[in-house]
């Protein structure tokens, strides 16, 4: 692309990105609420002091939406770009057996907790012990899956590097006369 129809796709892109910064700010990160916005847009304060309030809102909700953003661009720019192929071998292959086997935990030892009558304290608390162990052995296995899958793509490259190597009474150092 080149450019108007570049600077649209790119518009495109970093305005996608915003929208999902706000719905996500707006879900996850309180929205507008933050540091004395309670207080100021109370109804008991005088006019100037709820705008004030309104307008710390404001800020604080453009803050955060900005501040993901920043996030969103640092992980595209730190992690690979994955080709539509492989984003969904990953899906299909791990993803979602992993997500349904954590589907199946979850149930088992929720009824597992509540046929011995204990508080929902303890079923929380061996979830999450669960749920670490089970993030710490997908990191093991997908560790191990793309260290072999980048081992086996560079084999023909490491095959030929090997092959290209010359003898030290073959090569040629100099001028020959």
């Amino acid at each position: 692309y080149s450019g108007v129809r570049f600077a649209l796709f790119f518009l495109a892109e970093y305005g996608n990105m915003t929208v999902v910064s706000a719905i996500a700010t707006s879900l996850f990160l309180g929205g507008w609420s933050g540091p004395g916005v309670g207080y100021l847009t109370t109804s008991g304060m005088a006019l100037g002091w709820q705008i004030l309030g309104n307008l710390l809102a404001v800020g604080y909700f453009i803050t955060k939406v900005y501040l993901l953003c920043a996030v969103f661009i640092w992980v595209r720019s730190t992690l690979p770009r994955l080709r539509s192929d492989q984003l969904m071998q990953f899906a299909w292959l791990i993803l979602i057996p992993t997500t349904l086997v954590n589907i199946l935990v979850t149930g088992i030892l929720y009824l597992l907790v509540n046929s011995f009558g204990l508080p929902n304290l303890v079923f929380l608390i061996v979830l999450g012990i669960v749920n670490w162990g089970m993030l710490f052995g997908f990191i093991q296995i997908v560790g191990r899956a793309t260290s072999a899958t980048t081992r086996h793509a560079m084999a023909p490259a490491l095959r030929a590097q090997r092959q290209a190597v010359v003898p030290a009474e073959k090569q040629i150092v100099g001028p020959v006369s």
